[in-house]
């Protein structure tokens, strides 16, 4: 079954969002699905740079396909590709979906899901919902099988959330974003463009 998200904003804008906000975003590059060749040329020249830095590093493929406002959820997320066929890769997925080629090692996730801030009648924050997983090698978003509900007004819920989780709550909080899910993966090492653990892959209204 394909999903559909209602969004006013397209995903790579969102993400934009997340990064103005301060946010560590991955190392990432958009190729739409309407492409050319000069893109195609420059998102490869992007990957090149990567590798030679280095050459231990994969490449992951995120896609979605657009219509109005419509973004298809749980399309393909291709893993682990090495630079020498991230070419054949993308040019195969790309004459169906937009891709977002992603520099990060789903190998290096120890925590990952959504996070979600309900607030009171003045806007402030109430709970936080959690959606995760924990594993000690590759946790990503799609695996997520646990839960957790905090309560925001209560001064002790800093002792119910261990320190990654509470880390990705202070870090929202900060944003005022809030009835809004974002989606994370906390990394065993720092990555993403501002090189810390806690990578933010993107928002989502709900």
């Amino acid at each position: 079954m394909v999903w559909e998200s209602r969004e006013a904003i397209a995903k790579i804008d969102r993400i934009k969002e997340l990064t103005s906000l301060g946010l560590n975003t991955p190392r990432m590059y958009f190729i739409p699905h309407e492409y050319t060749t000069k893109k195609i040329e420059s998102a490869m020249e992007w990957a090149r740079n990567i590798h030679v830095d280095d050459n231990k590093q994969i490449f992951n493929i995120r896609t979605y396909a657009r219509t109005g406002f419509a973004e298809t959820l749980q399309t393909k997320h291709i893993c682990d590709i090495k630079f020498e066929k991230l070419r054949t890769v993308l040019l195969d997925t790309i004459t169906e979906y937009n891709c977002m080629i992603d520099a990060e090692t789903p190998d290096n996730g120890r925590y990952a899901g959504d996070i979600f801030i309900e607030v009171n009648e003045f806007k402030r924050p109430k709970k936080a919902i959690f959606t995760y997983c924990k594993k000690e090698k590759r946790a990503m978003v799609r695996d997520a099988d646990q839960s957790l509900i905090v309560e925001l007004i209560k001064k002790d819920y800093e002792k119910k959330l261990c320190y990654e989780l509470l880390y990705v709550l202070n870090k929202v909080i900060v944003t005022r974003k809030f009835e809004t899910i974002f989606e994370w993966t906390w990394f065993c090492k720092p990555t993403g463009v501002l090189n810390e653990n806690l990578v933010f892959w993107e928002w989502r209204t709900y």
